[in-house]
């Protein structure tokens, strides 16, 4: 019988490092996990899951975008210091006599750098009272949540992240909510984003549909970073229709430095839009 291997058979990684075979029972163990529950497990090195939702409780006929906030969305011109505010005194951990508010009292703030570097700041909540950042050169606001939250278990308040001249507002998290729900978001410097599927829905007081569009300042064709926003995939919901998923034969590929956004035309006013989007970056 011919031998196949013998004992200074070994196997070796890209780099030529020599590693094992996990066994059980003496049998090499073999996978057929789906490559993205590999992900999810975090056994795909520099791999992470991604997803993003956003919520518009009221967009009218004219088109905005799928953001908690409402209307259109306003990047920073420039890498710039900002400041929290709640629009109840609740959301502090001190509001007063030693008396902790029921809200929300610390927030991560997830933020892109003048470099496009991902970054966090933990910031403590002082109420109605804005609180300034640390950070001074915050280019792009990815998400807000909590951190540590009072009895109340979420927001009491409306808390936003804005320009230090009150507006404009960046991310928002709504009352009896722990996060920003922005559909709004940027590749990190080193970073390529796969987005897999987009889900959305609508509903109104009136039979309506909603065109909603995710959009990227990435032109694919050219494979090309633009200063403007191109269409990337289009779906059409139905109120009452408990909304559509579509999962992309294809993953769409965004670059480092890309913006998105999902944005949505109603057929009639006080139109509630979700937008929902899930993948991975690397």
């Amino acid at each position: 019988m011919t031998r196949i291997f013998d004992e200074n058979t070994r196997l070796i990684d890209n780099t030529g490092t020599p590693f094992g075979v996990k066994q059980v029972e003496g049998k090499p163990r073999v996978s057929s996990m789906p490559y993205l529950f590999d992900i999810a497990e975090g056994n795909v090195s520099g791999h992470v899951e991604w997803e993003r939702f956003g919520y518009n409780g009221d967009i009218d006929i004219t088109a905005e975008d799928v953001w908690s906030v409402g209307g259109n969305y306003t990047f920073p011109a420039a890498a710039q210091q900002m400041e929290l505010v709640s629009t109840s005194v609740e959301d502090d951990p001190d509001k007063g006599s030693s008396v902790a508010g029921t809200g929300i009292h610390t927030v991560t703030l997830y933020y892109l750098n003048n470099t496009y570097a991902a970054a966090t700041e933990d910031i403590n909540l002082n109420g109605t009272a804005a609180v300034t950042t640390t950070a001074t050169n915050i280019l792009r606001v990815n998400a807000i949540k909590a951190k540590v939250v009072g009895t109340g278990g979420s927001a009491a308040g409306t808390i936003s992240i804005r320009n230090l001249s009150d507006s404009p507002v960046y991310a928002a998290i709504d009352p009896g909510n722990t996060r920003s729900r922005n559909s709004i978001y940027t590749v990190p410097l080193g970073k390529t984003l796969y987005i897999t599927s987009l889900t959305c829905g609508c509903g109104a007081p009136n039979a309506t549909t909603a065109v909603i569009t995710l959009q990227a300042t990435y032109d694919h064709d050219a494979a090309a970073v633009r200063t403007f926003f191109l269409p990337h995939a289009e779906m059409q919901v139905g109120s009452g229709t408990g909304g559509w998923m579509r999962v992309f034969e294809l993953p769409i590929k965004l670059p480092a430095t890309v913006d998105l956004k999902c944005r949505a035309s109603t057929t009639a006013n006080n139109t509630i839009v979700t937008a929902g989007m899930r993948g991975w970056l690397e």
